[in-house]
């Protein structure tokens, strides 16, 4: 009978184990969402198809990257995956340029590195190192700095741009390029797939989802209202619905006013005098006087951006390069929120009775998008 008793006791003892071993089992293989640390610990096992076509399999979430691009940096930080951010691009006045909030979008940032401002920190103190400028990038500089984490993060054209992927492969360094987004859903995409390789899905898929609330309530807002024509320039280039500041124009109901449909085109002024925009952005940080379009050329006055006040473009102070507007306009980010909301203001502004002082966007510029949300 104590023998009996005693069997008893240990099938028990063995089940209860075996029910532990499972629920440890079933934790580590959650390979989906909400995982908080990433590393070796999480059994996955998924492969990826990235920007150029290679497939990249991960087995395991990494433990820190290597960003070559700012874009896909701020997704991690307000994912809140800051501290998987191992080194940036060595262009790092970039990331001094950004705001550490982004109008009418929740930030998850978290960590030692919850905002553009802790990175910087980081960057000060040798917690992040600093790999070369974003075009420019080289294996060597790479491979020297890949003990500090087991994944290189590529933007689009940082990749095409360095040409250095054989080289790369050459040396067994693991790396995913992200795709270069010319579509408000090809951010979206961006930022989902930074979820899935860093097993934060579910923080990803808020974020989209914010993002998507703002944009439809930016629609719905202006849905009444008549669009003007647009010229989005940069000194003598116009952006056309291939590149996604049009792309974000066209959605908002707006048409290229020189019918370029593809990334961007060389403008002349007489090209100008003939497309009459009803709107303009020159987004040439301050370098205006290199713009093709002008408020102060008399042969310009009578055209309909002139007439109807419709002419903006951006500033910032001399201790930045560019500036916090100029990367809240061409960021491929969550700031996709902000370049739209800034793109509505240059097409519908005076319909929306929201005044930019001298229709400059400084670095105040996130005041003047907060009186678009606040009509919601």
């Amino acid at each position: 009978m104590a023998i009996s008793k005693t069997i008893m006791i240990v099938i028990a003892a063995v089940a209860v184990l075996a029910v532990c071993v499972a629920c440890v089992l079933i934790v580590n293989n959650h390979g989906n969402s909400g995982n908080d640390d990433g590393g070796d610990d999480d059994v996955i096992d998924f492969t990826l198809t990235d920007a150029v076509g290679r497939e990249v399999n991960f087995k395991s979430y990494p433990t820190r990257a290597l960003c070559t691009s700012a874009m896909e940096v701020e997704s991690l930080i307000y994912m809140g995956l800051g501290d998987k951010v191992a080194a940036i691009n060595g262009d790092d006045t970039n990331y001094r340029e950004y705001s550490d909030d982004i109008t009418g979008v929740k930030s998850y940032g978290k960590g030692t590195i919850k905002n553009m401002s802790s990175l910087m920190t980081a960057v000060e103190n040798g917690t992040v190192k600093l790999l070369d400028p974003t075009w420019r990038q080289t294996a060597e500089t790479l491979a020297n700095n890949y003990q500090e984490g087991d994944l290189i993060i590529f933007g689009y054209t940082s990749y095409e741009k360095s040409s250095i992927g054989s080289q790369l492969d050459a040396l067994g360094l693991r790396y995913f390029v992200c795709p270069y987004a010319t579509s408000v859903q090809g951010v979206y995409d961006d930022i989902e797939v930074l979820g899935k390789i860093f097993g934060e899905e579910t923080t990803a898929t808020k974020i989209v989802d914010n993002c998507k609330e703002v944009i439809s309530k930016v629609k719905a807002l202006v849905s009444n209202y008549s669009a003007p024509s647009y010229a989005i320039t940069m000194s003598k280039y116009a952006y056309g619905g291939g590149y996604i500041l049009g792309a974000i124009a066209e959605e908002l109901g707006s048409k290229n006013a020189f019918g370029i449909t593809a990334n961007y085109a060389q403008i002349s002024a007489e090209d100008v005098i003939q497309g009459n925009p009803g709107a303009v952005l020159e987004a040439s940080w301050g370098r205006q006087g290199e713009a093709v379009i002008s408020n102060t050329d008399p042969l310009m006055a009578d055209l309909d951006f002139a007439k109807f006040d419709r002419y903006y473009t951006l500033s910032t102070n001399l201790s930045y390069k560019y500036g916090p507007s100029y990367r809240a306009l061409t960021s491929t980010s969550p700031h996709l929120v902000e370049t739209y909301l800034m793109i509505t203001l240059v097409l519908y502004g005076d319909q929306l009775g929201i005044e930019v002082p001298n229709h400059v966007f400084t670095d105040d510029y996130q005041t003047y998008l907060q009186k678009i949300v606040d009509k919601f």
